[in-house]
C-alpha cells in the first residue's frame, strides 16, 4: 500500500476537487454517464456503483446499508482491492476511482481510492475530501450471497444444548423419585410429598478445522410433588424451569450467542419390584423460547424461535447392602441401567437485522441414550448421632446413538436465495460419555436436611462440570 503525507494528500485534493466538480458537471449533462463493477468480497457479490454528493447533503447514504464496509477501515480496503483489481474497474471523475469512504474525521471523510497512474490503493486518513464538497462515493448492493456453514453452525448447536437441557431436567426429577419421604416436606397427615431440587452445568466443545467450538450453560430446577400410592408404587407430576446459553462462539469469522428460557413438565412413576429392584420411569414435556445474535463482516443478525422438546425415560436400579466387619452402617451399592429418548422439535424462523441473512428450516433433532452406572453410599453418624452424613460417589458411563447428522443437522439457506438448503451440523459434546459424580447428604435433624452434589464429565467433544442440590425443611 502507497501512503502519502497528510499535506501532500490536501493538495492533491484541492487541484483534484476542481477536476471533479467539471467532470461532474459533464456527467449531469450527459445522463448516459454510467458506471458499474461487479465484485466478490467474502463470498458474496456486489454490485458497484458511485454517486456524487456530499457528507453534509446525504448522510444516510454514509452507512452499512449503503456502504457495507463503513465504520471499519480493513473491510473498506479489502473492498477497495477488490474493485481495483475488477475488470470492471471505472473512474467516474476522470482521473479517480469511486472513493471507498468509511468514517466521518471532523471536517473530512477518511477514504481509500486509486488513481489513473497509481498501481495501489490510496489510504486517505485524514484532510481528505471535506464533508461539504460533492465527490463521486462508492456505494454497493448485493447481488448474491453464498451460504457460509459457519453461519449455520450455532442454530445446530443450539439444538444439542436444547437436548441436553431436557436431560438436565430428567435427571432432576428421577434423582429422587420415590424418595420424597426421605428429601421432601411430606403434606400433613396425606399421602403426598413435596420436594424441589436444582442443577447447573457449564461445558466447553472443542472445534477443529470444520467446526467452531463454543461454551455453554445450562440451569434447570424442579418442584416435584410425589403421592404413594402403596408399599410398591409411587408417582409423581413435575414442573421445572431453566435457563441455556450458547458463547464463545468465533469461528471463520462468525461470531455468535445464542440464549433460551425454558419450561418442563413431566409425570413419573416409581415400582418396587422387590427389596433390591426398583424401576422408575418418566414422560415429559418441554417448551423453549431462544433468541440470538450472529455477526459475520458486515452482518448484524438477531433471531428469536420457539421451540418444543419431548422426553421419555426408564431406569432399572439395584439396591444391594454390604455389611463390613466392625462397621455398624452397611455400605450401599446401586447398579442402574437406563434408556432415555429425546426429541427437540425447532420452528423455522429467519434472521432479522442487516447483511447476509439466513433462513432456517424447521427441524427435529433427537437424542437416544443408553445408560449404566453404580453408585456407592454410605450412612454415617456424627457427633455421637446428633446428625448423620452420607456421602456417596458414582460412575456413569452414557452412549447416545443418535449423535449423528441424520438426528442433530438441519438446513438452512441465504433469505431471499433460490438456492437450495444446504443440511449444517455443529461439534458436538460426544457419542460416548462418562462422568464421575460426589456427593453427602447431610441430615441434620429429622426436619432438616439438605444434598449437594458435583459431577465431571469428558467426551470426545469436550468437557462438562456441573453442580446441584436440594433440601428439605419440614415445619
Amino acid at each position: 500500500m502507497k501512503f502519502i503525507s497528510a499535506k501532500k494528500q490536501k493538495n492533491q485534493f484541492l487541484f483534484r476537487s476542481l477536476f471533479i466538480t467539471t467532470l461532474s458537471s459533464l456527467s449531469v449533462l450527459n445522463p448516459a454517464y454510467s458506471n458499474e463493477a461487479t465484485i466478490t468480497v467474502n463470498g458474496s457479490q456486489y454490485s458497484i456503483t458511485s454517486q456524487s454528493t456530499s457528507y453534509n447533503a446525504l448522510p444516510s447514504l454514509f452507512s452499512v446499508e449503503s456502504m457495507p464496509w463503513w465504520g471499519n477501515s480493513s473491510l473498506t480496503e479489502t473492498f477497495g482491492e477488490a474493485f481495483i483489481n475488477s475488470a470492471d474497474i471505472f473512474y467516474p471523475s476522470g482521473s479517480m476511482t469511486p472513493l471507498f469512504g468509511y468514517a466521518k474525521n471532523g471536517a473530512f471523510v477518511s477514504i481509500y481510492y486509486k488513481t489513473t497512474n497509481g498501481a495501489n490503493l490510496i489510504h486517505c486518513p485524514e484532510f481528505c475530501p471535506g464533508v461539504s464538497t460533492a465527490y463521486s462515493y462508492a456505494i454497493a448492493s448485493t447481488l448474491s450471497t453464498n451460504l457460509h456453514t459457519e453461519w449455520v453452525q450455532p442454530y445446530a448447536a443450539m439444538q444439542n444444548i436444547g437436548l441436553a437441557s431436557i436431560k438436565n431436567n430428567r435427571d432432576l426429577v428421577l434423582a429422587k423419585a420415590g424418595e420424597c419421604n426421605n428429601y421432601g416436606w411430606v403434606i400433613g397427615d396425606t399421602d403426598y410429598c413435596f420436594y424441589t431440587n436444582a442443577k447447573n452445568t457449564t461445558a466447553s466443545v472443542n472445534g477443529n478445522s470444520s467446526y467452531g467450538g463454543y461454551d455453554y450453560a445450562k440451569l434447570n430446577t424442579s418442584i416435584n410433588v410425589e403421592k404413594t400410592i402403596n408399599d410398591k408404587w409411587k408417582a409423581g407430576i413435575t414442573y421445572g424451569v431453566g435457563s441455556s446459553n450458547l458463547d464463545n462462539y468465533n469461528f471463520s469469522s462468525t461470531t455468535a450467542s445464542l440464549s433460551s428460557t425454558n419450561t418442563h413438565y413431566s409425570i413419573y412413576g416409581v415400582k418396587k419390584v422387590s427389596d433390591k429392584f426398583t424401576l422408575k420411569g418418566m414422560i415429559g414435556g418441554a417448551d423453549f423460547d431462544y433468541k440470538g445474535n450472529r455477526n459475520y463482516s458486515t452482518t448484524s443478525a438477531t433471531s428469536a424461535y420457539d421451540t418444543d422438546g419431548y422426553t421419555a425415560e426408564i431406569n432399572g436400579i439395584w439396591d444391594i447392602k454390604k455389611n463390613i466387619k466392625n462397621i455398624k452402617t452397611p455400605i450401599r451399592l446401586q447398579p442402574t441401567l437406563g434408556v432415555a429418548y429425546a426429541a427437540h422439535t425447532q420452528d423455522g424462523f429467519s434472521e432479522s437485522g442487516s447483511g447476509d441473512l439466513i433462513t432456517l428450516e424447521s427441524n427435529q433433532a433427537e437424542s437416544l441414550l443408553f445408560k449404566i452406572g453404580i453408585s456407592v453410599d454410605k450412612q454415617i453418624p456424627m457427633e455421637g448421632g446428633k446428625w448423620i452424613l452420607v456421602p456417596s460417589i458414582a460412575l456413569n458411563y452414557e452412549m447416545d446413538t443418535y449423535n449423528d447428522d441424520n438426528h442433530r443437522a438441519l438446513k438452512g439457506g441465504v433469505t431471499g436465495s433460490s438456492d437450495a438448503t444446504t443440511l449444517v451440523s455443529a461439534k458436538t459434546f460426544g457419542q460416548h460419555n462418562g462422568s464421575v459424580k460426589v456427593g453427602a447428604d447431610f441430615v441434620c435433624t429429622k426436619d432438616f436436611m439438605f444434598n449437594l452434589n458435583a459431577e465431571y464429565g469428558l467426551a470426545e467433544g469436550g468437557d462438562e462440570q456441573s453442580y446441584g442440590g436440594g433440601f428439605r425443611w419440614q415445619f
